[in-house]
């Protein structure tokens, strides 16, 4: 008898047959690394800076890595500046375009690798170029795959060079982009300003109802140097030095151009409306007798509400929440009183309501740049109203009436509740 085949075990075949051709198909289809470049072949940029240069060009500035020179810096390559040294850790290579990119191609006839932007970290503007417009300079970051949205936007102020600021010797950082990017991290624990990164800025330039912002960039003198040195780049060992970089202030645009700048105090009043004020220090005064109080504000949220009454005025209701902690006293002060810590909040409290005030004077009268958002807040909250005032929105903004409301909490006082007190 002939036994007929089994027809299971055939169609178990013919799937081990086809699933062995869809394996080669796909091994056939697989891309290679055609456009690989070996890190040898590469010069990793860490800042870019972009001033304006002569016959309406643009100059662009580029800080590179030097691999050999910070894996045998010393302490005078790192204080050092960017010249041509093989030991520098760094250099920095400019060149002139009617385009970014025009002047980034024509650095490359200086350099035998090709310049690499994945891990560039500071992005700086020059404040001429900034108030004729950064649209058309953004269209280069915003369209370059190889930069990062994560990068920091910067305004150099107009007294300093971006080459300076760029190229500052600092013996703390081997490379001065390390040195920027380590100020703007540490913001909580310097002076206010209102920094953007560049995904951030890019997202405020294409949004109907907010104007940008971002910090300035500059120079300011080292006050731990002697008047003596101050006309010297560096003093013993390259510790002295005669200027420091400064990130501060804030720059506010209106549409794509830089209209002004905000001071410190300005700047703390957006970030409080933005609730982005951490770790921030708020010096009081408690009372002309007393002295001051100095308090950490641990965290702080933001809140805009707008209200659209029936005759069509818009009210803006400023809503702020702050919760701090005293972090030093200059007199005695018992706060272990309530009616004590209740008067530091109270204080606490006016000084927001001031900083936000002092704000709003200076962008919404003076700038009339809306970098608060309150066109995108009547927008969420009234888009059939927002879309009859859109195209009058300009001439509305700076005629709101604001209703600035601040509540202040201090829970902890440090480790005491009771100054030192000098025995009589």
């Amino acid at each position: 008898m002939i036994r007929k085949k089994d027809a299971s075990t055939g169609f178990t075949k013919r799937n081990k047959l086809l699933s062995i051709g869809l394996v080669l198909l796909l091994l056939l289809l697989q891309s290679s690394c055609w456009d690989k470049v070996e890190v040898e072949q590469l010069a990793i940029v860490m800042a870019i800076a972009v001033d304006k240069g002569e016959n309406g060009l643009v100059r662009t500035t580029v800080q590179v890595i030097n691999p050999k020179g910070i894996a045998g810096g010393t302490g005078k390559n790192m204080a050092g500046g960017g010249g041509g040294g093989q030991n520098q850790a760094y250099r920095n290579i400019s060149d002139h375009g009617r385009t970014i990119f025009e002047a980034v191609r024509g650095m490359q006839s200086n350099i035998p690798r090709e310049l690499y932007f994945s891990h560039n970290q500071v992005v700086i503007i020059s404040e001429e170029l900034a108030r004729e417009g950064v649209a058309k300079l953004m269209d280069f970051f915003d369209r370059n795959p190889q930069i990062r949205r994560n990068n920091w936007l910067l305004i150099s102020k107009r007294d300093a060079s971006q080459y300076e600021i760029i190229n500052a010797p600092n013996p703390l950082e081997i490379v001065p982009a390390q040195r920027i990017v380590g100020i703007i991290k540490e913001k909580e624990r310097s002076t206010a300003y209102a920094i953007n990164q560049l995904g951030d800025f890019l997202e405020l330039l294409s949004c109907r109802g907010v104007d940008a912002y971002t910090a300035g960039i500059g120079l300011s003198p080292n006050m731990a140097v002697a008047e003596s040195d101050q006309n010297k780049n560096t003093g013993s060992a390259g510790e002295s030095l005669r200027e420091d970089v400064n990130v501060t202030q804030t720059a506010v645009f209106r549409d794509d151009r830089l209209v002004g700048w905000l001071n410190e105090r300005e700047s703390r009043g957006l970030l409080w409306i933005k609730g982005r004020m951490s770790n921030a220090s708020v010096t009081v005064e408690y009372d002309q007798k007393h002295g001051n109080v100095s308090v950490e504000a641990l965290q702080g949220k933001g809140k805009i509400k707008p209200v659209v009454t029936r005759e069509g005025q818009i009210i803006m209701n400023i809503d702020v929440k702050v919760k701090g902690s005293v972090s030093e006293v200059d007199t005695f002060i018992d706060l272990s009183k309530p009616e004590n810590l209740s008067r530091v909040e109270k204080k606490l409290a006016q000084e927001i309501k001031e900083d936000i005030r002092l704000a709003l004077e200076k962008v919404q009268r003076e700038y009339k740049a809306d970098v608060f958002g309150f066109g995108e807040n009547l927008y969420r909250h009234y888009p059939g109203y927002w879309h009859q005032v859109a195209n009058r929105w300009g001439e509305i903004y700076p005629e709101i009436e604001v209703v600035i409301n601040v509540k202040a909490e201090i829970p902890r006082t440090g480790l005491v509740s009771k100054p030192i007190e000098m025995a009589k």
